[in-house]
């Protein structure tokens, strides 16, 4: 008997065995013996309707997926000795719906088969000596009478310790199939586009900022392509943008005050490095500091000129052309060094005079997948992060995710192995006794040569869901997936496919250790399964960017503390 045949024995054996135990205890009641079994027997007969309730309820889900029909699937739920369970197409298609968790529903169904088979013999009056075999029991009994009355005497021969492992049994086929549903769910794709507010909030702030993002791109490789050392470093640090997400009132998201944290410096000299906060001149502001934007000489041009003008505080920003010279003038002045990045992609700059010199940055630092190997040994060279501050970093490594995708920033998929802190703030700022302890800022960093050609473009968005998927999980348990699969004997290449079914083998072992929330945001970058209007997933899609907000970056952001984001 194949493993949906199963099911439908099954499906025809639980309205029968209910009945026989529900007479048996309207008849025993009056028996002083029954008040000890009493609980045992009302127990059983609610596991044996949940049982009931769920196979029923999944099939009507997953055959749904096949080519039958709804009265088809109705007819196949109430008649058990249908041919439809003996179908090979159909059976085809709910493999295909359940994947990696067919063969653990089949077994939870096989595993109730030998329950029901178990009870019904001990059930005097429900089959005689020769129906041991529980389809046998069903065809006879389904062949006799439509409805599930039984007529005869019933006697229930299970002692109380037997009932209560039978009552297990049940209960633990019930939460596997229940795992399996949701899993399946998890891995089947969205279809419905997004209507909520948030989430098209959610998705416009990260347009903007990742149109900011690919200008400064620009302008830093405009400003290093002087020739004046070999190669230069940029670390740009990541943001969760909260506060802008959080802004009930805006006047525009285009016109919102954005900025980006970076740290420059050239790979040979890291006297020169710079930690800086780069601000987005808003249009307006752009134009009357550097004057008018470009128009057309053929247009008859009317300039006004306004009299007694103050002088402003500071002069105007100018134009970077060497984006070294500019900070090692301000380290040898002790100024303070103002930069700003104007539209379509230029970097001006301000020196102004200061108190304190420019700061420099630690030159030590350590990658995520580093942090995560020594805060898992016994005696943890870090201390370990909290449960707060995992759910902060997840919430501002999937939000820079989306923000930098598409973007020469993210030429190759960010991984645990390319997100790195600071030393000195890895140190500092991280407390296991501070549970609203504020996190080390992440970043990541490129590298601008002389020589390298801007492609202009970012890595697949398959393969960067997938690593953020994977990143989220390392997070949540506290190690690296090779660790893991160094644990388990498990090979991993830096393949996609390599890296997927690691990924998907310690997902499947997660579903008892991750809330339910968080295991679906992993399962689905893991799986891709968002809503698309292309044929494959492309960051260049609205609908497909405000899915992965929807069921990514908003339950991240639902679920992060207010303080941490």
């Amino acid at each position: 008997m194949s493993g949906f045949e199963v099911v439908g024995v099954v499906l025809g054996a639980l309205p029968m065995i209910i009945g026989a135990i529900d007479k048996y205890k309207a008849t025993s009641q009056r028996f002083r013996f029954f008040r000890f079994k009493e609980p045992f027997i009302a127990q059983l007969i609610q596991s044996l309707q949940e049982q009931r309730f769920f196979l029923e309820t999944d099939l009507q889900v997953i055959l749904k997926e096949t080519h039958l029909e709804d009265e088809e699937i109705a007819v196949l739920l109430k008649q058990s000795n249908s041919s439809l369970f003996e179908d090979p197409e159909v059976a085809h298609a709910v493999q295909e719906y359940l994947g990696d968790g067919y063969e653990p529903y089949t077994i939870a169904v096989t595993r109730c088969q030998e329950v029901l088979t178990e009870i019904a013999g001990h059930i005097r009056g429900l089959a005689s000596d020769s129906q041991i075999n529980l389809a046998t029991l069903v065809q006879t009994h389904s062949l006799r009478k439509r409805s599930h009355e039984i007529t005869k005497k019933i006697k229930f021969s299970l002692e109380k310790q037997d009932l209560e492992n039978r009552i297990n049994d049940l209960k633990d086929a019930t939460q596997t199939l229940c795992r399996v549903r949701d899993s399946s769910v998890l891995r089947t794709e969205v279809t419905v586009q997004s209507t909520s507010r948030t989430v098209a909030k959610f998705t416009s702030t990260m347009n903007a900022v990742r149109e900011y993002a690919h200008c400064l791109y620009s302008a830093i490789s405009l400003g290093y392509g002087v020739g004046c050392h070999q190669e230069h470093k940029a670390r740009l640090f990541l943001e969760s943008r909260a506060r802008l997400m959080e802004k009930k009132t805006q006047r525009s998201l285009k016109r919102s005050p954005v900025d980006f944290n970076v740290a420059l410096e050239p790979s040979d000299n890291p006297v020169l490095c710079y930690k800086t906060d780069i601000k987005v001149m808003e249009e307006e502001v752009a134009y009357s500091c550097l004057g008018a934007p470009p128009t057309d000489i053929s247009t008859p041009q009317v300039t006004i000129s306004l009299p007694n003008q103050p002088e402003p505080a500071h002069p105007p920003p100018s134009r970077v052309h060497d984006l070294c010279q500019s900070i090692s003038q301000a380290q040898n002045n002790g100024e303070s060094l103002g930069l700003y990045l104007a539209r379509p992609g230029c970097l001006y700059h301000r020196h102004m005079p200061s108190e304190t010199k420019v700061a420099a940055m630690s030159k030590e630092f350590f990658s995520l997948d580093q942090i995560l190997d020594a805060q898992s040994k016994p005696k943890p060279d870090f201390p370990p992060w909290t449960l707060n501050q995992r759910m902060a970093l997840s919430f501002r490594i999937a939000s820079s995710v989306m923000q930098l995708l598409s973007t020469p920033w993210l030429y190759l998929p960010l991984t645990s192995s390319s997100i790195c802190f600071s030393q000195n703030d890895q140190l500092a700022r991280t407390s296991a006794t501070q549970p609203f302890a504020d996190m080390p800022q992440p970043f990541i960093t490129h590298r601008f040569s002389c020589q390298m050609v801007n492609s202009g473009c970012g890595c697949n968005s398959k393969r960067s869901l997938l690593e953020l998927g994977i990143i989220l999980l390392e997070l949540w348990h506290g190690r690296t997936l090779s660790s893991y699969a160094a644990e388990v004997q498990m090979p991993v290449d830096n393949s996609f496919g390599g890296r997927y079914n690691a990924a998907r083998r310690w997902l499947d072992i997660s579903a008892y250790y991750v809330l339910p929330f968080y295991l679906e945001i992993v399962t689905r970058c893991v799986e891709c399964t968002f809503a698309t209007s292309s044929s494959t997933p492309d960051w260049n899609d609205l609908v497909f960017r405000k899915s992965v907000c929807e069921y990514v970056l908003k339950p991240l952001w639902d679920n992060c503390p207010i303080k941490l984001r």
